[in-house]
């Protein structure tokens, strides 16, 4: 097994890295095209916000990641999404295209399989330190990669839920 503070910098990593793989994908906006902004209730913008929601079971992305250190190196990623049950991320050889470092996060927990060093690291969300200091979860990190609203710490929004969202207008853009 990894020592303790090498799985909380992997994990770290990792949950990074898949942030910033959700910044790699287009905006959606929900405007009304004429230039005056059409007055709307708070319902009926989170109406809007909810319907445009991605519609998924799976999603599949190849990317890459870049490792910095004392020396920066790039590896090859496939991500894999299936909903409400596992967030994938598979590390490649460019060369080899063979698999060396595989995250599986589902929503009781994560395992880290190093296959290069032969090693593997299992946590526990429930259990797990690196959480228990804020209100997210599993369920918090999907809806961040599908740019779906979330209420920290739940696994969905509910109707009741949305007072909790502020809504501001500019221009031509709630």
């Amino acid at each position: 097994n990894l020592h303790k503070s090498n799985k909380i910098s992997v994990l770290l990593f990792f949950i990074s890295a898949l942030f910033l793989l959700s910044g790699c994908k287009s905006k959606k906006t929900i405007e009304t095209g004429a230039g005056n902004l059409e007055k709307k209730t708070h319902g009926k913008v989170i109406g809007d916000v909810l319907s445009n929601e991605i519609n998924y079971k799976t999603i599949t992305a190849k990317g890459n990641i870049e490792i910095k250190g004392s020396s920066s190196k790039k590896a090859n990623a496939v991500y894999k999404l299936i909903k409400d049950e596992v967030i994938q991320v598979s590390i490649r050889i460019p060369i080899l295209v063979t698999e060396v470092m595989r995250v599986t996060m589902t929503p009781d927990s994560i395992i880290m399989v190093d296959r290069l060093n032969k090693q593997y690291v299992a946590e526990s969300f429930k259990n797990s330190k690196i959480t228990s200091d804020f209100d997210f979860n599993f369920y918090n990190l999907q809806a961040l990669l599908t740019n779906k609203i979330f209420v920290p710490g739940t696994q969905s929004v509910e109707r009741n839920d949305y007072d909790k969202f502020r809504i501001a207008a500019s221009s031509d853009t709630y």
